[in-house]
Parts: structure tokens; sequence; C-alpha cells
């Protein structure tokens, strides 16, 4: 027999990553560093400066796709410089995190998010957690007794053996929510879940989607037709959801052999995919999209 069992998740807002956004403004470093974070804001300014050269530097690559280098040496580049973005990216979150572990630092940092108005992100990062504890479990309670070694992982997102020894990086790191860790340590095999040329070319649509609504956003002058943009656009991006559904559920049914059980992570708006998964598996939803609407 084979299992799937599916788990409808959201990106956890940490603290740290809270935080992170927050430090693209100049006036948030200085109140850092009232709150007595001045080496930790010295080299995150040091890092920001070389994240914002790297920014630069792959943006000027992507115009430039007809320049001197040809194909496989672009796709290496974009890769290496994208690859070390990512690296300056760990680390900035590293120190924000190491601020924001420190009880009193914490509570500054609460304090200031409250008197900026900010609680209501707050409380959904205490919400987030909750669920993914309850996440955490549930997949405990799934798992025990399974041998690891016939226990796939699958997230979405994940196109190659590249991007899953990424992910693997990352969740040593603490960027993912603990029930990661625990299926990485417990010895679960990690596998590609999306099928690239797929994922790329809806990648690039919802991209061009996603310019062309802040192109109105800037545009529209009323406040009405503004709050229905969303709603507006996201019909267009559904094909592409749809598309990816269709592609992972393809490559989950042929990867997943007999005996073998596996745990899909996916996002909520991927809600429905398990239609698309074979009959010769036993599927079940353990935690449903739905169970993320606030």
């Amino acid at each position: 027999m084979k299992k799937l069992w599916i788990v409808y998740e959201v990106h956890l807002l940490t603290a740290e990553s809270f935080v992170f956004w927050l430090l693209k403004d100049e006036t948030w470093m200085e109140r850092m560093k009232e709150m007595g974070l001045v080496e930790e804001v010295e080299e995150l300014k040091q890092k920001l400066s070389e994240l914002e050269k790297l920014e630069q530097k792959l943006l000027e690559l992507l115009e430039a796709r007809s320049g001197e280098l040809d194909k496989d040496e672009y796709k290496r580049e974009v890769r290496r410089i994208w690859k070390e973005i990512r690296r300056i990216q760990r680390e900035i979150r590293r120190v924000v995190g190491e601020a924001a572990a420190r009880q009193k630092m914490q509570e500054k940092i609460l304090q200031e998010l409250s008197r900026l108005g900010y609680e209501e992100k707050w409380e959904r990062i205490e919400r987030d957690e909750e669920k993914w504890e309850r996440i955490r479990q549930l997949v405990h309670e799934r798992i025990k007794g399974l041998d690891p070694a016939k226990l796939k992982i699958y997230v979405d997102s994940m196109r190659n053996d590249a991007d899953v020894e990424e992910l693997k990086e990352e969740i040593k790191e603490g960027l993912f929510p603990k029930v990661y860790k625990d299926l990485l340590e417990l010895g679960a095999q990690f596998r590609p879940t999306e099928d690239e040329e797929v994922f790329n070319l809806c990648d690039e649509i919802e991209e061009e989607l996603e310019n062309l609504r802040e192109e109105c956003e800037k545009r529209c002058k009323e406040a009405e037709l503004l709050g229905r943009l969303w709603s507006i656009t996201f019909p267009f991006f559904k094909p592409c959801i749809i598309a990816r559904n269709i592609a992972i559920a393809m490559r989950i049914n042929e990867d997943l052999k007999e005996g073998e059980t596996g745990i899909l992570f996916i996002g909520a708006a991927h809600d429905g995919i398990e239609r698309f998964i074979s009959p010769s598996i036993q599927c079940e939803v353990i935690f449903k999209a739905d169970e993320w609407v606030i």
C-alpha cells in the first residue's frame, strides 16, 4: 500500500522574519540601536549593503540576457549570484534571530511593535506558531513506528535536487517550522516535487501578473477599485496553480512506491491537489487549507 498525507500550509511569519522585514526602514535600525543592539545593527548594515549590491548585479544580468554569456554560462552565473543572495539573507536572519532571542530585547521589540501599531502582525505570529505545533503533533502521531527509509517528504517549489539540498540547509538553520527539522533528523527522504518546466513557466506568468497589478496600483485613483485589484487579478493566477497541482501530483504518483509513505507540505492556495493524486495511493488531508483562515 502507498500512503500520502497532505499538509496545507502558509509560510511561518516568525519574530525574526518580521524584524528582518522592518530592517528596510532606516529608522527601525536606529530604534534597534536604542534598544542596545549596536553591534548587531552595524553587522546588519554591512550585510544589507552586500545584499543590495548582489541584487543589483542579478538584476543587471537578467536584463542583459542577450549579452556575452551563452545560455549555460548565464544559468550558472544566475544560480551562483542567487545562492550568494540566499546565504547573506540567512546570515541576516541569524543576526536578527540572536537579537530577538534575548528575553529583554524580545520584550523591547514587542513594545516597539505595539507602539507602531503592529499588534495584529504579532498576534498572527503567535497564532501561526500554535497551528504549526498542531501540525507537528499530527505528523508525529502518524509517523510513529514508520521506517524513515520508506518515508518521503514533498515540499512545493522544490524543482530538483539542488533546491532540496538548499531546503535542507535552511531547515538546519531554523528557517522552517520545527516539524521539518524533526523529519530531516529522523532520516526521511526529502524529494523534488515540482515539474521544473511547468514551475518556471508559471513563475514567469505570475511575475508578469504581479508587475501588472503593481502598475495598476500606481495608476489607480479610486480607493474602491484599488481595494478590489487582488480579487480582479487572482483568477489569472488560478490556472498556474492548477497546472502546478497536476504536475506535482503526477510527480508524486510516479515517485511514491509500494510500501512507502509520503507527506506533502504545500501552500494553502493549492487547495484541492488531492483530487489529482492517483487512486492507487491512499491519500488523506491532515491539515486543511481553511484552517489557516482567520
